[in-house]
């Protein structure tokens, strides 16, 4: 006579056999975009939901590029390329330093056919800044980028 198995050896049996079937859905990447809102880039997951997003509203486009690079690394995910070029042209806009500023302006004053005028500091609480003054042709009126 054959001596019976337990049901509990029968199920430990049963469960190293059976080949382990995944049920967790493929992911698939997310999509990085952002989008200008009252003077800011709202940079988020595009199509996620609200509770699971992790955007953020950034002053300048080049602090939105930064934390889009930071999501990239950090969920694996795909940066829009229209959102990112179009945050890469607004980034040029504006400069960092003085240099920038002069090279800016007098790019500007070249494109549009204005007149470089002068460069003025302006010493304020902390730093100085150079306006770059250029005459409107159309108006005849001096204004600073």
């Amino acid at each position: 006579m054959a001596k019976k198995t337990k049901k509990s050896a029968e199920n430990i049996a049963a469960q190293t056999a059976a080949p382990a079937v995944e049920t967790t859905p493929t992911v698939t990447p997310k999509l990085i975009v952002a989008q200008r809102k009252f003077d800011r880039w709202y940079v988020y997951f595009k199509g996620v939901a609200p509770k699971d997003n992790v955007g953020c509203g950034c002053k300048t486009a080049k602090s939105a590029i930064r934390y889009m690079h930071l999501l990239k690394a950090r969920y694996g995910a795909t940066i829009s390329q229209t959102i990112y070029e179009r945050l890469q042209f607004e980034a040029a806009r504006y400069a960092d330093n003085d240099f920038e500023a002069i090279r800016l302006g007098l790019f500007y004053c070249w494109r549009d056919g204005d007149t470089f005028v002068r460069v003025e500091y302006r010493h304020g609480a902390e730093h100085y800044t150079l306006r770059i003054s250029h005459i409107d042709h159309n108006t005849h009126e001096t204004f600073t980028l």
